[in-house]
């Protein structure tokens, strides 16, 4: 569910689908999706603005569009714990990604991928989905670059796994030498995070460098490289 929060040729008020006939506060919209923060692993809030439909030229009976099919939709996803009551209220504070949706015909099936370069970062794809396929995911698994780099007091590496595995996560420093193991363990299938807060096996502060982190899965490993700044 989505909240419907404006329209530029219509009153909310008039809005055939709203509960509260004659009340211009927000109210929810059936979408095809759901919008998580991974991070915090929670749901989280869709606002969406009907730029172009009019609904005083709807014909009886015929569907209002979440998403128009037909032309263009606005929306902002709201880094709030999703809520269906009572009205969302705007914060400014809470507003991450702005997105224009044009054009879109929901197929039970889809997938859509946003990403973002600002930063430049690989942990700036965000994936959508309006039914868990499987087929559709990386293959095997997949390793992220680690965020922030460069770091101080301590970062997040993300990766991806395709199934269900026993999953070693290492960081070395550039002499091959293991300086921590950050995950040994089975982990389900899915994404999966963990942090590294700049200490070696002992708690001891490594020192300012480059170092890597390394992903093994049975034989098959990946590795990026990361920055620590003291």
């Amino acid at each position: 569910m989505a909240w419907l929060d404006g329209a530029r040729a219509y009153d909310l008020a008039d809005h055939p689908l709203n509960p509260n006939p004659g009340s211009d506060e927000p109210f929810m919209v059936r979408i095809p999706f759901e919008v998580w923060n991974i991070d915090d692993n929670r749901q989280i809030n869709i606002q969406i603005y009907d730029r172009t439909q009019n609904i005083n030229d709807t014909i009886p009976g015929s569907e209002f569009w979440a998403f128009n099919p037909h032309n263009r939709m606005y929306s902002n996803f709201i880094n709030t714990a999703y809520k269906e009551s009572p009205p969302l209220q705007a914060d400014l504070d809470a507003m991450t990604w702005n997105l224009i949706w044009w054009q879109t015909p929901w197929t039970y099936g889809d997938k859509l991928t946003v990403k973002y370069t600002n930063p430049v970062t690989s942990a700036d794809t965000f994936f959508f989905s309006t039914k868990l396929e499987t087929k559709e995911q990386p293959e095997t698994f997949v390793l992220y670059q680690n965020y922030p780099n460069p770091f101080n007091s301590g970062t997040k590496i993300k990766y991806f796994l395709s199934e269900a595995k026993p999953v070693t996560l290492t960081v070395y420093n550039l002499l091959g030498q293991k300086v921590r193991t950050l995950v040994n363990e089975s982990q389900t299938a899915g994404f999966q995070f963990t942090r590294w807060n700049g200490t070696n096996s002992f708690g001891q502060a490594a020192a300012s460098g480059v170092y890597f982190y390394q992903l093994r899965i049975g034989n098959l490993h990946l590795s990026k490289k990361l920055l620590l700044l003291r």
